[in-house]
């Protein structure tokens, strides 16, 4: 029983939400966000956004600045490729009618943190970008609800990732300006504890 109850206390801590920024540059126009980073940054989307009146607060949001970036660990568990999207990436898009105010950065995993890959991107069609579509509000681990915007590791060819490395845009792509993040979540994950990275193909 005792082993039993050990179990059940350890899967409860692991969650979905990125744990850590091990490393930050703000470019220039940064600064909205600092005083609460990297608290700000962690954990679950502002949970009071939706599409229309989007997350707006420096304890929920952190400005990168042109061509700055941060990157995100998670440690108490692992992305892995599974059915559908792998994780989401939450920014304060904001839609009015049927326009959306945007503000993009470029999206890079890794498994060490040294070695990269971005996914594909697409200037017009934005495809590929962060910040590209609003929160909703709903269930932020289910993408089918959550609004933000969803990576497929199968798309790049890895099946397991414990790095996001996000990059504002600047000049590369025609969008309302920088970048503000608001949280990356796993939709698709296994405990770091008991994660073997033999049983996947890397």
């Amino acid at each position: 029983m005792t082993s039993i109850l050990i179990f059940l206390l350890f899967i409860s801590t692991a969650d979905p939400w990125a744990d850590d920024s091990p490393g930050v540059s703000y470019g220039e126009g940064a600064g909205f966000g600092q005083g609460f980073y990297p608290e700000n940054i962690l954990g679950p989307p502002d949970p009071n956004a939706t599409s229309t009146y989007p997350s707006s607060s420096e304890s929920e949001l952190l400005t990168l600045g042109k061509y700055g970036w941060i990157v995100l660990e998670f440690v108490d568990n692992i992305v892995i490729d599974g059915d559908g999207p792998d994780f989401s990436v939450f920014e304060n898009v904001f839609q009015f009618g049927s326009s959306y105010f945007r503000e993009c950065a470029f999206v890079e995993v890794s498994q060490d943190g040294i070695s990269w890959v971005m996914f594909p991107w697409d200037s017009q069609t934005l495809e590929g970008l962060a910040g590209v579509w609003p929160t909703t509000g709903d269930d932020p681990t289910n993408p089918a609800v959550s609004g933000g915007d969803q990576f497929d590791l199968s798309d790049i060819d890895l099946s397991w990732i414990k790095y996001v490395r996000l990059t504002d845009c600047g000049d590369d792509v025609q969008d309302g300006g920088l970048f503000d993040l608001d949280a990356v979540v796993a939709v698709n994950w296994q405990e770091a504890e008991v994660f073997n990275q033999n049983d996947l193909v890397c």
